[in-house]
């Protein structure tokens, strides 16, 4: 069905604002970043088929896939914030029209596309965008010990982004303008024990935000659109937890009590 690519979406903006783009947004629990519920379809395509010829063409211009969202978390929330952890089949979501509708918020989009083997990050500010650096695989070598699939990795990414952006200026602008990409060795840019050492704090953060995300109820796998893990069963829980955002410990947790119950059925 597909290999998922991973979003992480952080707005910015008002209270006010924040607030009726959260209510906007929200599906139900298994969904919070919801595009369909964002930028609803028009009109004229209500009532089609979903595998119509229109539908699909409008979501892939809108959405950026023909596919939506599969599941969405809201990670963060405060008075000045909204984050959001989400997968979308094959490439990244397009946040384009989004922006542009809720131009008084601003947006940071950083994403991990597995399928094209590539990762970047685009920004918006006042409907329009501000930055968007793509960054194939092996052109950048980030030193990051998470796997890619999971939200610490993404995290992470982010987290350098914004460094080399304040420090490092003339790599962004060269991988934004040009597509005669240099490779750049990140260990290079910032010594990593220096640079885990200033920032052990985020990190420890990060990791147990990872580890609570294992917490919750898996029934967000059972889903509407199509997902290779649309069923709640044991074969694809077991598939879920072994290849997505999950942390080792939670992972672990999760295999082992499917495997009792899977025992128990047999019994």
């Amino acid at each position: 069905m597909g290999t998922p690519a991973y979003n992480l979406v952080n707005v910015k903006g008002e209270k006010k604002d924040l607030n009726e783009f959260e209510k906007k947004a929200f599906k139900n629990k298994n969904e919070a970043f919801c595009m369909e519920q964002l930028l609803p379809l028009p009109d004229h395509l209500i009532g089609k088929k979903d595998n119509s010829d229109e539908v699909l063409a409008f979501r892939e211009t809108i959405y950026g896939s023909k596919w939506v969202a599969a599941f969405g978390l809201l990670i963060e929330k405060d008075e000045t914030h909204l984050k959001y952890f989400f997968n979308s089949k094959y490439t990244k979501v397009n946040l384009d029209y989004i922006a542009a509708k809720y131009n008084k918020l601003g947006f940071t989009h950083v994403f991990v596309e597995i399928e094209n083997r590539q990762n970047g990050v685009i920004e918006y500010a006042h409907g329009e965008r501000s930055l968007k650096v793509t960054i194939p695989d092996g052109i950048m070598e980030w030193h990051i010990t998470s796997q890619e699939c999971t939200y610490l990795y993404i995290e992470e990414l982010r987290h350098k982004f914004i460094h080399i952006q304040r420090t490092k200026p003339h790599i962004i602008e060269s991988l934004e303008q040009t597509r005669s990409f240099k490779h750049y060795d990140f260990f290079e840019l910032f010594e990593r024990s220096a640079y885990l050492r200033d920032h052990e704090n985020y990190y420890d953060t990060l990791y147990h935000i990872e580890c609570d995300l294992g917490q919750g109820d898996l029934d967000y796998v059972r889903n509407e659109i199509f997902y290779r893990f649309r069923t709640n069963d044991i074969c694809h829980r077991e598939k879920f937890i072994k290849q997505n955002f999950l942390s080792f410990a939670k992972r672990d947790r999760y295999l082992n009590d499917l495997k009792k119950q899977s025992n128990e059925n047999k019994s």
